[in-house]
């Protein structure tokens, strides 16, 4: 185990570096606190969502679901939904790098139950990076929003969990633009090289096909944004480096 460089990882975290959208702004979906993300305020023409990852919170899901769209929902940790809604449609089962079914779906067998463009949010405690870095470009094309929560932040400096990390972040990177970034306060802030960063970062990505983008200087967390954990203050990530 070598670890990364300074200048390595500024390479890395120059994915997670967002951008305005040009002509949109932005508007929180779910929850006051933990569950809901920040997102371009833009869902027309869009009929179907994908939610991976649900837990015991769906409140993602429902707003998503108020806005007309039906919602797929997977998670192999829950037996349903904690709540209901005509629009839901669960199914048991793990995201996973390849399809071993009935129990592992990749994410291109979630999205064959779909027509035309989705907006997506996954949560699923670390397999986000495997599934990323083996994604293929016409699955991930099928996005106009994406919402990742990325774990384990602190793994980097090994250089195994390095390599399929930026893997991930620059399969991700050729298709969709980091819009907005959040740090999950249920984590701790962890040094990586000469960077202080949270441990679980929540980005939000827009299509790089569907919309134009511009740079910003915005601080982070916004106004938008609220702690995860109510009961502790939000994490500072400040200004990204252009």
């Amino acid at each position: 185990m070598t670890g990364h460089s300074g200048r390595t990882f500024s390479r890395f975290w120059k994915f997670a570096r967002p951008k305005g959208v040009v002509g949109h702004r932005k508007v929180r979906i779910g929850g006051p606190n933990d569950g809901g993300y920040v997102m371009v305020d833009d869902f027309a023409g869009l009929e179907q969502a994908i939610s991976v990852g649900i837990g015991t919170d769906v409140s993602w899901d429902l707003d998503i679901a108020a806005r007309g769209m039906q919602v797929f929902q997977f998670d192999h940790t829950v037996n349903g939904p904690p709540a209901a809604h005509p629009r839901f449609r669960f199914r048991q089962v793990r995201l996973g790098v390849r399809s071993r079914p009935p129990a592992m779906l990749s994410l291109g067998d979630f999205l064959s139950e779909c027509v035309g463009p989705v907006v997506g949010k996954i949560d699923i405690e670390g397999d986000e990076w495997p599934v990323f870095a083996e994604i293929d470009t016409p699955t991930l094309k099928r996005f106009r929003q994406l919402v990742i929560e990325f774990h384990f932040m602190a793994l980097l400096t090994a250089d195994v969990f390095f390599s399929r990390a930026f893997k991930a972040m620059k399969n991700i990177n050729k298709t969709h633009q980091t819009v907005h970034v959040h740090g999950n306060n249920y984590s701790t802030m962890v040094e990586v090289g000469e960077f202080v960063l949270p441990d679980v970062v929540e980005i939000t990505f827009a299509s790089r096909s569907h919309y134009r983008f511009f740079d910003e200087l915005t601080p982070y967390p916004t106004q938008l944004d609220a702690p995860n954990n109510p009961r502790a203050p939000d994490m500072p990530i400040g200004v990204f480096a252009p």
